[in-house]
């Protein structure tokens, strides 16, 4: 099993990408307020199945994946040690980004796919940003509550969905098929926007 790197050894040495606007966690942020939140961002590089963090571990950073793939997974209940890939996600996808609203564990494991470099986002240079409530903070904040929220919606469909049965004939055929490990992963991977 690889290591993960710690933040001081694995935060880049690499330059910031100049198209960070670009990027949905940092939509709506102007010119000044994106060179402000560059003082809370790094680069991260992993190597293929180099862990990024672990379920249980304090959340300390929020990352943006900018080129590659990382894997998410869930601990199985009583699975000692098991776990299910719940999602693949590709470049601008936002992951872990609850940590810049409130303080707590992870949730899932995360580990790179293949080469991957991530943009880090420090939670404490990020809150100290927040308590000079720098506009661009709040900005990022938004965007972060509108991805939560959309993916929010997309679970409350699909549960509406399951328990009204309105999946639809070929649906249901084609679900009734798939064994549970490989329809939760499909409707995780979709809900956080893996590809």
């Amino acid at each position: 099993m690889s290591e993960r790197p710690s933040p001081e050894a694995a935060a880049g040495a690499r330059r910031l990408p100049d198209d960070l606007a670009t990027y949905p966690i940092f939509r709506g942020i102007p010119g000044p307020g994106m060179e402000v939140l560059r003082r809370c961002l790094s680069v991260v590089q992993l190597n293929a199945g180099q862990r990024l963090f672990d379920h249980g571990d304090d959340a300390t950073s929020a990352f943006v994946v900018l080129s590659g793939r990382l894997a998410l997974d869930l601990p199985l209940q009583g699975g000692a040690g098991r776990f299910l890939q719940v999602a693949r996600l590709g470049p601008g996808t936002s992951v872990g980004e609850l940590a810049l609203v409130e303080a707590g564990p992870r949730s899932l494991r995360a580990h790179a796919v293949e080469t991957t470099s991530l943009l880090r986002i420090d939670v404490e240079a990020f809150t100290r940003l927040k308590a000079l409530r720098h506009p661009a903070a709040y900005q990022l904040l938004r965007n972060v509550c509108a991805t939560t929220c959309g993916r929010l919606r997309h679970v409350n469909s699909f549960i509406e969905s399951e328990l009204r049965g309105e999946r639809g004939k070929a649906m249901a055929s084609e679900v009734a098929r798939e064994d549970e490990a490989t329809r939760a992963r499909g409707f995780l991977s979709r809900l956080f926007g893996g590809r």
